[in-house]
């Protein structure tokens, strides 16, 4: 497994995750809109249940998501974004 990092933290490329989340900042002030924008690899198959979920810190399993948004990939796209509204 591997990942290719800049200086600010910010992954360029993966050659295991199909889906790479960019320009993530440290942390987000208390109710605002927070918008999550990533990329796919070209071997990722999107799927109708995909979706986005906001985490604390120190999740142990999937059902710990703070909320969550359904998402779709548009075809021929590669970046994508997902919007929590604050």
């Amino acid at each position: 497994m591997k990942a290719t990092r800049r200086e600010s933290g910010k992954i360029w490329s993966s050659t295991f995750s199909q889906v790479v989340f960019t320009d993530i900042p440290h942390s987000y002030p208390p109710s605002t809109t927070v918008t999550c924008r990533y990329t796919y690899s070209t071997a990722f198959q999107p799927n109708s249940r995909d979706w986005v979920g906001i985490f604390k810190v120190g999740w142990s399993t999937i059902k710990d998501y703070h909320t969550f948004v359904w998402v779709e990939q548009e075809e021929g796209q590669l970046t994508s974004q997902a919007v929590f509204k604050g």
